[in-house]
């Protein structure tokens, strides 16, 4: 705000004289656009996920006054810190436009979402499953001993089949299924299965 007020105070001053004092105003442009350009916002942004939920947190330099979250699903949000919730698995473009007074920039980061898969580098396996990709069927084949219980979902989290492993191997037709991840679960852990 000084260097508007400045520069339009030396304007008075020299404007009757522009001819003879024209290297003192291609000065003072120089140092006018070097103060805007410092002072337009730098979008940046950090996120923290837990599995959906998603904390943003603006980072942006240069005093934005006003903030325009884009979270990629059609959502936005004017909170300068939002959390949002994604309602599917899939990859999203999150973008943060920062504004102020002498202009605007924008910031953009890819999140990924993928629902309910454990940890797996902590659990035995209880289960193989193959081929993975799969088109038509898949084998799940018994790691151990005992029957095991089978829960499958979709990645969203909705249950498609429930199912007991007596046998070694049990062959599952994927002929209904669509094209999509789906999470294998096991009181011992879950995998993640591919169909194309």
């Amino acid at each position: 705000m000084q260097a508007k007020l400045i520069l339009f105070l030396l304007l008075l001053f020299y404007l009757p004289n522009l001819h003879a004092h024209e290297s003192l105003f291609v000065t003072l442009n120089n140092i006018l656009e070097e103060s805007l350009s410092d002072s337009i916002p730098e979008a940046d942004f950090v996120y923290e996920q837990s599995g959906i939920i998603f904390a943003f947190a603006d980072i942006s330099t240069n005093e934005p006054t006003s903030w325009l979250w884009d979270f990629g699903d059609g959502n936005t949000s004017e909170e300068q810190h939002p959390q949002h919730v994604y309602a599917a698995p899939g990859a999203y473009t999150v973008c943060l436009t920062v504004t102020n007074e002498w202009g605007s920039s924008q910031s953009c980061q890819t999140v990924m979402i993928i629902v309910g898969v454990d940890d797996l580098s902590k659990v035995e396996p209880a289960i193989r499953v193959f081929p993975n990709p799969a088109n038509h069927s898949v084998v799940l084949e018994k790691l151990w001993q005992k029957d095991i219980n089978v829960n499958i979902q979709d990645a969203t989290g909705r249950q498609v089949q429930q199912l007991q492993l007596t046998q070694k191997r049990t062959q599952l037709s994927l002929d209904n299924w669509t094209a999509g991840v789906y999470i294998i679960r096991t009181e011992q852990g879950s995998k993640v299965l591919i169909v194309e």
